[in-house]
């Protein structure tokens, strides 16, 4: 498999397919369960895993029993031990013969569930050196087809139910006194993906269909399910995969297992009981298998070597950039090489922005030495300040090199530093709350000490880009200073400062100020702030209608278009604008606005 593609290994593979929709622990939801129940069934199920691309399909089957056998039961909740038996893995791409016996051994290891009477699935409970990827599989075993009840007079019913992979619509609909239909209709939130929120799994039900096969006594006595969904990559360039399932449970057999009564109490000491959720490994575990990935087969000077500009290349690579970044985080001299490299080539983009989005400690080393060499050119240091606000939880050696430079000799790399200080305090200031103050009382001071107009709009949109709390006071006051320039820089910088003022100073600037580019730097100003506030949209509808400068008119009637349902009457102010405004090319904007 093309390695700008998800790669998968043997076990994962098998952990895929049976995760996307094994039949799941169908649950015995006869109205009254009684310790010691036992229903085993056959199961028999297959996924076919595709990828974008022309990458060659995985294909998986398993065939053995389930087995669920009522451990306790209360008044609103009853515990389940839960069992795969006699498991049977084949299909292309399978598991090798060498770990088929350890993998089988894993998937029949027992575990149990707590499901609440209405059959929705409470908590599981594993062992304690249950393997968190075994534990992740097998809980989705268990959450997957949950079977949830209604009244016998009711002919169908929607329930949000959950299971590893997040939290989900299920609609029920009863054919027949026998026959359920359960179709899944979207993911409310999907929260498998390994790491923070910035590689969230996006999950697409393409077709979901579930029939419930139901006996006298109201337990599921079979079950065909079909699924095709589509899960969204999570790093790097890797594309779609796309899992098409299928599950057949039949030939239910009931019996009773007086020894399992109990068999969660006894077995408590030495179990982690929990809600359903995914297990999310360490993220930098998966960052450093993904990253391997990346590199198999690469070495360093052959990936430097392909960032350098004018070098004949037969296809450009769309993951080079992913590389150099895997190559900096797992490749500790690589860093230092890149230094050495850009002494002698000079400013490479690629190169510097991939320290910085790998923001290991010698890549962002390598970065500063970069940065505070005045040896190296000045679009290469500038490209190194820049490259450090890519990193989205900046260390603390990182925030302080910008700190070092906003007094340098090159006016215009201080002009660099100041702006990523300004970028760098506002992305780290949860994790390194004290190196954010830093920067806020340099830029401060410096904007106190300064009275040129360009050092100041530099500073202006520092502050802009930290928006601490020390920002709000200073651009305020930079509102109201004689010069144009400043004031626009003033305007622009309340792009990301929050508090209960900001509406008033956005709306007098759009209303008020004398200046086009200021009026025209509160609006881009106020396109940041969600949802937008009243005072600033009487403004807007205000400019769109009466501003004497066409630019800043175009700008709050984009503005208002794009948030058109928090806007009051924007039909007849779109229509006023199209029959009134003295320039054709304005009218025409709102013409089309009102046809959208």
């Amino acid at each position: 498999m093309n390695n700008t593609k998800l790669t998968l290994t043997s076990n994962v593979i098998a952990a895929l397919a049976l995760a996307v929709t094994i039949g799941g622990a169908p649950l015995l939801c006869a109205a009254n369960p009684t310790p010691g129940e036992q229903r085993r069934w056959t199961v028999a199920f297959s996924a076919r895993l595709e990828q974008a691309g022309g990458a060659r399909p995985v294909e998986i089957d398993l065939a053995g029993d389930w087995v669920a056998t009522v451990s306790d039961v209360r008044p609103a909740e009853y515990d389940v031990m839960l069992q795969l038996a006699n498991a049977r893995l084949s299909g292309t791409g399978s598991v090798p013969a060498s770990q088929t016996e350890p993998l089988r051994q894993r998937l029949e290891r027992p575990f149990w569930a707590t499901y609440r009477a209405d059959g929705s699935l409470a908590a599981v409970h594993f062992y304690r050196d249950t393997d968190p990827g075994d534990r992740n599989l097998l809980q989705m075993v268990a959450a997957e087809c949950q079977f949830v009840t209604a009244p016998a007079d009711r002919q169908s019913w929607t329930v949000e139910e959950r299971d590893g992979a997040g939290r989900y619509t299920a609609v029920y609909s009863r054919e027949s006194a026998g026959f359920v239909m359960k179709h899944k209709v979207d993911y409310l939130h999907a929260d498998g993906a390994p790491g923070d929120s910035a590689g969230a799994v996006r999950i697409s039900i393409d077709r979901s269909e579930m029939r419930f096969t139901l006996d006298r006594e109201g337990d599921i006595a079979a079950l065909d399910a079909n699924n095709r969904v589509r899960v969204g990559a999570a790093f790097g360039n890797a594309e779609a995969l796309t899992a098409i399932t299928g599950t057949h449970l039949a030939s239910l057999r009931k019996s009773h297992a007086p020894e399992l009564i109990g068999s969660l109490a006894r077995a408590l000491p030495e179990v982690v009981s929990s809600g359903v959720q995914t297990h999310k490994q360490d993220p930098a575990t998966v960052r450093a298998r993904l990253d391997s990935q990346l590199l198999e087969g690469r070495a360093n000077e052959s990936l430097l070597h392909a960032a350098l500009p004018g070098v004949l290349k037969t296809g450009e690579d769309p993951s080079l950039g992913d590389r150099l970044a895997a190559l900096f985080r797992q490749r500790a001299e690589a860093p230092a090489a890149a230094v050495d490299l850009l002494r002698t080539a000079g400013p490479v983009r690629k190169i510097t922005d991939a320290l910085g989005t790998a923001g290991s400690p010698a890549a962002t080393a390598a970065l500063g030495i970069i940065a505070r060499d005045r040896s190296f050119p000045r679009p290469l240091r500038i490209d190194a300040l820049t490259a450090l606000m890519l990193n989205q939880r900046p260390s603390a050696e990182a925030m302080r090199v910008p700190v070092s430079l906003m007094d340098d000799g090159d006016a215009t790399v201080a002009s660099a530093a100041r702006i990523s200080g300004g970028a760098l305090a506002r992305a780290g200031r949860a994790g390194q709350p004290d190196e954010a103050g830093a920067i806020d009382a340099a830029l401060a001071m410096r904007y106190r000490q300064a009275h040129d107009a360009k050092e100041l709009c530099d500073l202006l949109a520092a502050l802009g880009n930290s928006a601490g709390d020390s920002a709000a006071p200073l651009i305020e006051e930079a509102l109201h200073d004689p010069r144009d320039a400043v004031r626009s820089a003033a305007a622009g910088a309340l792009r990301l400062v929050s508090g209960p003022e900001i509406d008033g100073l956005l709306s007098a600037a759009i209303a008020n100020d004398r200046d086009p580019e200021v009026r025209a730097s509160a609006i881009f100003a106020a396109g940041f702030h969600h949802p937008i506030g009243q005072r600033v949209l009487d403004s807007l509808v205000r400019a769109a209608k009466t501003d004497p400068a066409e630019q800043v008119r175009v700008a709050a009637l984009t503005l208002l278009q794009q948030n058109a349902s928090v806007v009051p009457n924007l039909a007849e102010t779109l229509a006023w604008v199209a029959e009134h405004d003295a320039k054709p090319g304005v009218r025409r904007l709102a013409q089309d606005a009102l046809k959208k």
